[in-house]
């Protein structure tokens, strides 16, 4: 599964995914930290650590599935 990329222009940026799928979410993306997987669904994040492209990825088992992403900028 895979969001697709987002060009972040700060760094520390919050990078929010949430994926769904026909069967299992078995896995957050690398180096995003799992926060919810009720229903076979997923919700996952991590902190942009540098101004650059991100997409938000994930494992399933099933056939079909979505997966989005946000990023959020601190208010300064």
């Amino acid at each position: 599964m895979n969001s697709g990329v987002a060009t972040t222009t700060t760094a520390n940026d919050l990078i929010f995914g949430a994926g769904v799928s026909d069967d299992t979410v078995t896995a957050a993306g690398y180096n995003f930290a799992s926060r919810d997987l009720a229903y076979g669904n997923i919700t996952e994040d991590r902190v942009a650590l540098s101004v650059g492209p991100y997409a938000a990825t994930a494992t399933h088992s099933g056939r079909m599935w979505g997966m989005q992403l946000v990023a959020f900028r601190a208010a300064q």
